[in-house]
């Protein structure tokens, strides 16, 4: 029987479940050992938890992947079965409000941006300030929001699609991609122009929609050390690489979403290009090395499908 036939089928731990266990051992590790040198509650959800807690909220997360293991996808637990770890990357993302200065309690803004100066010669945070207007405004962060729809929207269609490989090689390639963001953010915290370069804006950024929603979800949302990389621009790669894959005559629109996004970031004061850089280079290495991975497994299952079982057999010895 072939993969495609049977992946669906059988329980037991994916590519996607171990790297999702991967990344919590690593968040348990870096809270175990730094965790101790900052007293008092830490924030999560907005709440104030104390050090039980998130050691609590961790476990729980491993104890819901090791579930999933258990359960064969089947019927309509096959898209839960091949997506949960993009369900649980957004709590993932807010348990790192209690984690996102404990190694380092401040940000390296200035290191990004004597870097860009000496490599760009100007700081890449006002480099589209000249073009700023108030149409242009609202277009940009229209497609800065589109990111928030841009992976759902993809692992739908190919959920439709019955594409069931492609649908679990996005999850993996997705949920590493944010994993290591998030790895990164807790070692290197930045907290990018919006913050750092706040005061020394000459234009206000203003619109009546897209531009207070946008500013709006970053806010009420956002993570203050999350700038580098850019997960936005890390996670939309993946997401395009799909749609292409998969539906070729998206492809046009998905590369001007994908060239738009990643300079809404910049435009928005979200990122500087360094951010913006290194999450296209994270999410195409992402990309391969799932690839890689999940085509291991693959050749792996099929391979011990068609081991044949030995029956043992019983001898006896004359003389």
């Amino acid at each position: 029987m072939s993969y495609q036939a049977q992946a669906n089928e059988n329980a037991g731990f994916r590519p996607l479940d171990l790297a999702t266990l991967i990344y919590i051992a690593f968040q348990l590790c870096i809270f175990a050992v730094y965790g101790r040198l900052k007293p008092g509650p830490f924030l999560f959800l907005d709440y104030y938890l104390t050090r039980l807690g998130v050691f609590t909220f961790y476990i729980a997360a491993a104890i819901v992947v090791i579930i999933f293991t258990l359960v064969k996808p089947d019927g309509i637990l096959k898209i839960f079965r091949l997506t949960y770890p993009l369900f649980m990357v957004t709590f993932l993302y807010e348990a790192l409000k209690s984690q996102v200065f404990l190694i380092h309690n401040h940000p390296f803004d200035s290191v990004i941006v004597s870097i860009e100066n000496a490599i760009l010669g100007f700081d890449s945070s006002f480099v589209l300030q000249r073009f700023m207007e108030f149409w242009l405004n609202e277009v940009m962060n229209f497609f800065y929001i589109s990111y928030y729809f841009l992976l759902p929207l993809t692992a739908i269609m190919l959920a439709l699609k019955r594409s069931w490989i492609s649908l679990e090689k996005l999850t993996l390639a997705a949920a590493v991609t944010f994993f290591v963001s998030y790895g990164i953010f807790v070692i290197l915290p930045v907290v990018g122009p919006r913050i750092y370069l706040e005061n020394i804006y000459y234009l206000p950024l203003d619109g009546p929609f897209f531009t207070p929603l946008a500013q709006q979800v970053v806010h009420s949302g956002g993570l203050q050390g999350g700038a580098m990389p850019s997960s936005h621009c890390a996670v939309a790669l993946v997401a395009v690489w799909f749609i292409i894959k998969e539906f070729h005559f998206l492809k046009l629109p998905a590369y001007i979403v994908l060239i738009m996004l990643c300079a809404s970031t910049v435009y928005g004061r979200y990122h500087y290009i360094s951010d913006v850089v290194v999450g296209l280079t994270l999410g195409a290495i992402c990309i391969w090395a799932t690839s890689k991975w999940q085509a291991w497994y693959i050749k792996a299952l099929e391979s011990k499908k068609r081991t044949p079982e030995l029956e043992p057999v019983e001898m006896t010895v004359e003389g």
